[in-house]
Formats: C-alpha cells, structure tokens, sequence
C-alpha cells in the first residue's frame, strides 16, 4: 500500500494518471502547508483516512477579504475551484487523494519554494 511508503507529510506520490491529463496523487498531511492558488485547475481531495482535513479559503474582492473553513471526514470529498487561495491542514494526521491537472506544484502559484514536493511516480 503506498500510503504506508510514506513518512514525511506534504510529499505526495502520483498513483494514476486519468487521460494523459488528470493525477491521482495520494499524500498523508498533518500541520499547516501554505496559503497558496492553483490558477489553471480544480483540486480535489478525498479524504481516506484519519483527520478530520481542514481547508481554509480566503475570498478577496478588492480590498476587502473573508475567510472561510471547510472541514472534511472520512469519506468526504471537495473541489477547490481554480484560482482560490486554499491552506490544508489537520490537526491529527489524515490520508488524502489528491487530483488535479499533470504537473500541477503542489505549492500551485506560489511556484518553487521550501514545502514544494517532487512528485514521485510510484505506478505499477
């Protein structure tokens, strides 16, 4: 199971690719990642185990924001819509599949930094 090959949060493995387009990423987070946006894609995440998952988004409109929380159990699924700042998060660790477009950082347009992962393919 690749969920047990992990060992380090925020380090997700490609586990399938849908069309040549879409991946099907599996990662184990606990803790804060970072504020960022995925401009060109949806991001959806489907909570397999543990958590609960904690998405917060933030809404700006000019100068003025609002902040929003989204909290995912076990079997929960939600899309992130292009384009909205999002930081996951969990206090207890959580398992998650992650899908969005090929070769989508997962630090989105924050570009490389410190938390970006290299995706490691581990399809059979």
């Amino acid at each position: 199971h690749v969920l047990s090959t992990i060992t380090k949060h925020y380090t997700p493995k490609l586990v399938a690719l849908l069309n040549d387009s879409i991946e099907f990423r599996v990662a184990k987070i606990k803790g804060d990642f970072v504020w960022h946006s995925h401009s060109t894609t949806d991001e959806l995440f489907f909570v397999l185990e543990g958590g609960p998952l904690i998405l917060k988004f933030r809404h700006v409109f000019g100068d003025e924001g609002s902040e929003e929380v989204v909290v995912l159990g076990k079997g929960d699924l939600f899309v992130v819509p292009k384009g909205t700042q999002h930081l996951p998060g969990a206090e207890e660790e959580v398992h998650v599949l992650i899908a969005e477009s090929k070769g989508e950082l997962n630090t989105g347009d924050l570009g490389v930094t410190e938390r970006t992962a290299v995706i490691e393919d581990v399809r059979q």
